[in-house]
């Protein structure tokens, strides 16, 4: 019989796989990550949106909205304009292309974990919220500075 060490650490390796899993399923039908498929879901909701707006609703860094936006500019799924007032000032949108990719993208394991979340009683999400941030702490990762995303994107940038 495992001790709750053990069943602690196989529920946490079986959250692993889920999300590398449901990544992995997100990237052979859409080619996208996680981070790039709700952005592109972000500028689908808003119509268009300014870099810092994008970085400010999905709680990440300028630069790592400016990586996103460019490989999804790259791949025909988002477009870039520049304001005709301010040279400084751009918008990102959706393309065609990037609409039609939403359409055809299964629903992702965070915006399933976001529904179910929202329908458990509100003292439960709290003892959640709490236990997981305690589980933070003990793994050393408290105060590493991350986004509200599931997605297994690689570690360099934390490291550097």
């Amino acid at each position: 019989m495992p001790s709750r060490s053990e069943d602690a650490l196989i529920s946490l390796r079986q959250i692993f796989l889920a999300v590398e899993i449901d990544s992995r399923a997100l990237a052979k039908q859409t080619s996208l990550n996680p981070s790039q498929f709700i952005l592109l879901q972000l500028l689908k909701s808003k119509q268009f949106m300014t870099p810092g707006e994008i970085a400010k609703n999905m709680s990440l860094a300028h630069a790592t909205v400016s990586t996103l936006t460019e490989k999804l500019r790259k791949a025909g799924l988002v477009k870039r304009e520049v304001s005709s007032k301010d040279k400084r000032s751009q918008t990102i949108s959706l393309t065609e292309l990037g609409s039609e990719t939403l359409f055809k993208a299964p629903d992702i394991l965070q915006r399933r974990f976001e529904k179910q979340f929202e329908n458990i009683r509100e003292e439960e999400q709290e003892q959640i919220v709490l236990v997981l941030k305690q589980l933070s702490s003990i793994l050393g990762a408290g105060n590493i500075d991350a986004a509200p995303l599931l997605d297994v994107g690689s570690a360099t940038s934390v490291a550097q």
